[in-house]
């Protein structure tokens, strides 16, 4: 759907290295929905969490608004599925434990994070998979 077409074009349009400016998802296309912008700012949360505990630095405080994913706007209301809520739970999750975690266990509760994200995406919405698939950080 359109949400697929809208990530995959942010993804096209901006290139991707991982920790680098061109990797942000700062501009958005015309019509995007809530929650393609709320992913364009988990990606962006993504890289800026990549590069801190790469750094062995702590994650910082949660972005409760990531809660939102229940509930944004989504061009395609075939996503709110039962297996979607468990996915975004499951990333919700993830993403708490890595911001709570101590800068020695980041880097595995930051990889179990973005591994929630694959999950959905291959199941939801493609596009954004060569994104995140090169996120991981070497354990």
């Amino acid at each position: 759907g359109w949400l697929c077409a809208a990530l995959l074009g942010m993804a096209l349009l901006q290139g991707f290295v991982p920790g680098s400016a061109a990797g942000h998802a700062a501009a958005h296309l015309p019509r995007e929905s809530a929650l393609a912008r709320l992913m364009a700012q988990m990606m962006d949360e993504a890289l800026r969490l990549r590069e801190a505990v790469a750094a062995g630095r702590v994650a910082g405080r949660f972005p409760k608004k990531f809660e939102a994913i229940h509930s944004a706007w989504a061009t395609d209301p075939g996503v709110r599925t039962e297996e979607f809520t468990e996915l975004s739970n499951a990333y919700l999750a993830r993403a708490r434990r890595l911001y709570a975690a101590p800068a020695a266990e980041a880097r595995p509760a930051y990889n179990l994070m973005v591994a929630s994200c694959v999950a959905c995406h291959r199941k939801y919405c493609p596009g954004p998979l060569p994104r995140l698939r090169a996120l991981p950080l070497p354990e």
